[in-house]
């Protein structure tokens, strides 16, 4: 009897995680869908160990062989969504400068700035764009002069938003999104989007609608070479990340089957000493060559992982 309860449980659980897999994803408006888009990089292994469990504890072959097909859409669809990619590429013949770039979310309450300078650290990258770092006067004062090399620009919307950069950078406003001019060099100009966007299980899903709204229209009003870049709070399952690749070039390291990207929970998370499972932070980019891209194996006691990009401007399509 108890064992017939936990199996139909079981096939129910493999149910539901398949009416997701083929209705619910990027359907944020329905509680359970936006709660399972979050968790969707691991819904292929939880159906796995599902049908396994139901498997070891049913006899029939029959019921075996059901079980199996219904788990199949929540193991294969979720593959297919994590390498869903709508780049074109930005290859152009031309001349070209490099461009060495990292986002990092270093966790508000996170202190170890030694372990933080390791990222803002503008004699090692040419741009790091951070969150949650509410506390860049302190930073700066444990670091002192090992930063000196560094231009600051704090967003004045969100103070916790703040750009490192070794070039000359100034504050731009366009479609209502805070942008950061970087001159590169004389004939050189790029354009940078720092984001820390709501968390997408704490609000309703057009809080964060109205963020890619905006920078849709950005994206159609400059024709530049342009980064946005930052802590979106939100999986490849979700809407909000499914609209920014229709919009933007994304930047993803080749992963299969482990998912490379995965930037939280980091190593301050108990839960994340294993390391990270899902990708909230991500690098979308126009009118540039991504040379590579990669999540670093430390995330230098925050609880997401940084990303960094190596870039290549072409001169010609990034001129005054």
């Amino acid at each position: 009897m108890i064992r017939g309860s936990i199996n139909a449980l079981l096939l129910f659980s493999l149910s539901l995680l398949a009416y997701w897999a083929l209705f619910g994803i990027f359907n944020d408006t329905v509680v359970m869908f936006k709660y399972l888009n979050f968790a969707g990089p691991l819904i292929p292994l939880c159906s796995l160990l599902l049908v396994l469990l139901f498997c070891f504890l049913s006899k029939g072959i029959f019921i075996k062989i059901t079980a199996v097909i219904v788990s199949m859409p929540a193991m294969v669809i979720p593959f297919y969504i994590l390498h869903l990619d709508f780049n074109k590429g930005e290859y152009k013949e031309g001349n070209y400068v490099e461009l060495n770039f990292i986002t990092f979310n270093k966790m508000g309450h996170n202190k170890n700035y030694r372990d933080i300078f390791e990222i803002v650290n503008c004699d090692e990258f040419d741009i790091v764009q951070v969150q949650e770092m509410d506390d860049v006067e302190e930073f700066k004062s444990d670091v002192g002069p090992l930063i000196h090399d560094c231009n600051i620009i704090v967003n004045e919307d969100d103070k916790g938003l703040v750009t490192f950069s070794k070039y000359k950078m100034e504050t731009k406003e366009t479609n209502g999104v805070n942008l950061i001019e970087v001159e590169v060099s004389e004939k050189i100009k790029l354009y940078l989007v720092n984001i820390h966007a709501v968390k997408i299980l704490n609000q309703p899903p057009i809080i964060q609608d109205y963020l890619i709204n905006s920078l849709e229209s950005l994206a159609k009003d400059l024709n530049a070479p342009l980064i946005i870049s930052g802590d979106f709070n939100a999986t490849p399952f979700n809407k909000s990340i499914l609209r920014m690749k229709q919009n933007f070039n994304y930047a993803k390291s080749p992963f299969f089957p482990t998912m490379n990207n995965s930037t939280w929970p980091g190593e301050a998370r108990k839960f994340g000493l294993l390391g990270a499972w899902i990708q909230i932070d991500y690098i979308f980019y126009k009118n540039l060559n991504l040379i590579d891209v990669f999540v670093h194996d430390s995330s230098y006691s925050s609880d997401h992982y940084p990303m960094q990009a190596i870039f290549q401007i072409n001169v010609s399509s990034a001129l005054k």
